[in-house]
């Protein structure tokens, strides 16, 4: 008999934890996300590693309603101010090998949440320098699963058609590579 399927819920909508919507309303849909790779049996037989992003979205679904405040932007304004523990718990679950300790002062702690942590947790940002063909690629593929794009795509091409699909309201630099003087 094979193993049952889990369905965990989401922490956030639009896929990043950073999202606005961090702390849910009662009633709320918040099962909208797929179960993460290692609770997927397919997955399991096929002898692949799950993804980075699968397991930081579990390492988010065990967090308790005090962690979730972390989840925010402004996570020290928006509550009480965390305690040197719950910062270290926060990064000792997110990088076991951490040089933290719970011993360390807030300050120390509060730097290395901000340095070890807080870029896993930043939502994508397509216009960023290190996004890549394929990561930009792998978000088209999601919402437009039956667009191709051609290998000779530069990736100013493929900003326009992550535009086109994923979001509509980016604002994409004018491209004036060719127009304006050396």
């Amino acid at each position: 008999m094979p193993p049952r399927e889990v369905k965990k819920c989401t922490a956030s909508s639009h896929g990043s934890p950073l999202s606005p919507t961090g702390v849910h309303p009662a009633g709320s849909n918040l099962c909208s996300g797929p179960p993460p790779v290692a609770n997927n049996p397919a997955a399991a037989s096929s002898g692949r590693h799950p993804s980075v992003e699968s397991i930081i979205w579990s390492k988010v679904q065990s967090f308790s309603e005090n962690d979730r405040i972390f989840l925010t932007r402004d996570f020290e304004s928006v509550s009480k101010t965390p305690k040197k523990l719950e910062y270290y718990n926060i990064i000792y679950l997110f990088n076991p090998g951490t040089k933290s300790r719970p011993s360390h002062s807030k300050t120390e702690l509060k730097d290395a949440f901000l340095r070890e942590v807080r870029p896993l947790l930043s939502p994508f940002k397509p216009l960023d320098r290190k996004t890549t063909r394929p990561m930009l690629s792998k978000a088209i593929a999601k919402k437009a699963p039956d667009f191709k794009i051609p290998s000779s795509a530069t990736i100013d091409d493929i900003l326009i058609v992550y535009k086109f699909y994923v979001d509509k309201d980016l604002a994409i630099p004018v491209n004036n590579r060719f127009t304006r003087r050396p």
